[in-house]
């Protein structure tokens, strides 16, 4: 919410729409982090370590534009947080764990739509905006790859998928599927927007089609 916040200030008041629709994304990001937050405060262990977040830092002092910004912020994490959400839906632990990634997701789901329908209306619009979103997806991709070798990232989802450390190895798998689900629906969005990534996907983030 703090990008889009930063954002907003610098559109123009002719697209009202627009910015209300933003304004409320912010909200649903709000209300996302608190409702995690408290989840996972609820386990009484505090909110353990966290990410170096190099991919977030990238969105934060985006300044070429929005429809750049819009590129790491909805196609890049915002497709791998829906997804995250999706699966988190399929292995909650109870009632109220489904009920809070299902509404998640419904909410995500909306932004990203936004996001790529944005993303897609200027490359169309824009001359060389698809090549300036791959030389930006070339960095973004590999500081993303880099940062999911962080423990911190994708082993504690292993422990959640896997009903606990004593099922973490089971858990693993299902996130590799995670990921592999991930990375299709990235490269058929980015198709989708006139983004082709092809042989300039790194390695890093391609492996994960075999899951």
């Amino acid at each position: 919410f703090e990008t889009i916040g930063y954002w907003l200030q610098h559109m123009s008041y002719g697209y009202h729409e627009v910015k209300l629709f933003l304004a409320s994304n912010m909200f649903d990001a709000g209300r996302h982090h608190e409702a995690f937050r408290k989840r996972a405060l609820a386990n009484g262990g505090g909110l353990g370590i966290e990410s170096k977040g190099e991919i977030n830092r990238m969105i934060l002092e985006s300044k070429g534009g929005w429809s750049e910004t819009s590129l790491l912020l909805h196609l890049l994490r915002g497709l791998f947080i829906q997804t995250i959400y999706r699966y988190g839906e399929r292995f909650a632990h109870n009632p109220a764990e489904k009920v809070m990634f299902a509404r998640a997701l419904q909410d995500k789901a909306r932004h990203t739509a936004y996001g790529l329908q944005h993303l897609r209306y200027a490359v169309t619009h824009k001359q060389d905006k698809a090549l300036v979103f791959q030389q930006l997806l070339n960095i973004g991709e590999r500081v993303f790859a880099r940062e999911l070798q962080e423990p911190v990232v994708l082993e504690p989802l292993a422990v959640i998928f896997g009903g606990g450390i004593e099922g973490a190895k089971a858990g693993m798998r299902e996130v590799h599927h995670m990921m592999g689900d991930f990375v299709r629906s990235y490269l058929a969005s980015t198709d989708w927007i006139g983004v082709h990534r092809g042989r300039a996907f790194p390695k890093g983030l391609s492996r994960y089609l075999e899951a």
